[in-house]
């Protein structure tokens, strides 16, 4: 799926739905999707896309989202949406690298839910409403090599949720540099906490941190 404007969908601007004892691996790639009332790229049940160099903008929900599916994220611009930039839930163990995520009315890259474990590294996070990478809700994601820069809230947020942080930039942040609240626990190694509003780091709320 390549080359295409799509906007003003009532639904996901392209949806990718996996099949029980099926392989589910399109190539999603240079397509523009704004306007949707679902989010641009919306990925479920198990499927396994790559979706690559993509614009999703002004959507009403993610920009590119994904419940119980392990996509490869790569290089896409999501910018302006109403929810995320990039959201992940229900489950998935998706690979989030390389993505500019900014001015989003929620989290740049937002994660949550039980069984939720990407691997978000090297992604520009900037601008959003919320915080730069938000987990929650018992997600358990490896973050690393992040840059979280004038985000609303904390350049990463950690909300009951079990995280390693390693090698991430938070600057310029609206509250915490790193904030980890809500009974979370968090591995903190390696980070460059600068020039944030409240704290570097903020563990708070009965949360454990290393």
């Amino acid at each position: 799926v390549k080359n295409n404007l799509v906007h003003r969908n009532g639904d996901a601007g392209i949806a990718i739905v996996g099949k029980q004892d099926s392989r589910v691996t399109p190539l999603i790639t240079k397509n523009t999707c704004s306007l949707n009332m679902g989010g641009g790229i919306g990925v479920a049940e198990s499927a396994t896309p790559i979706i690559r160099e993509n614009t999703c903008k002004q959507n009403l929900r993610a920009g590119i989202g994904c419940r119980n599916s392990s996509p490869h994220i790569l290089n896409n611009s999501c910018f302006e949406n109403v929810r995320a930039g990039i959201g992940c839930r229900e489950g998935s163990r998706p690979l989030i690298r390389d993505n500019k995520c900014y001015r989003n009315r929620r989290a740049g890259i937002g994660i949550r839910m039980e069984g939720t474990s990407p691997i978000v590294e090297h992604n520009a996070c900037f601008e959003n409403a919320m915080a730069g990478i938000g987990n929650r809700d018992k997600a358990t994601p490896i973050i690393r090599g992040n840059q979280c820069v004038k985000n609303q809230m904390a350049g990463i947020g950690c909300d009951g949720s079990d995280s390693l942080l390693v090698g991430n930039e938070c600057r310029e942040n609206g509250m915490a540099g790193i904030g980890v609240q809500g009974k979370a626990k968090a591995t903190i190694q390696n980070n460059r906490c600068i020039e944030n509003k409240l704290v570097a780091i903020g563990v708070t709320q009965r949360s454990e941190a290393t």
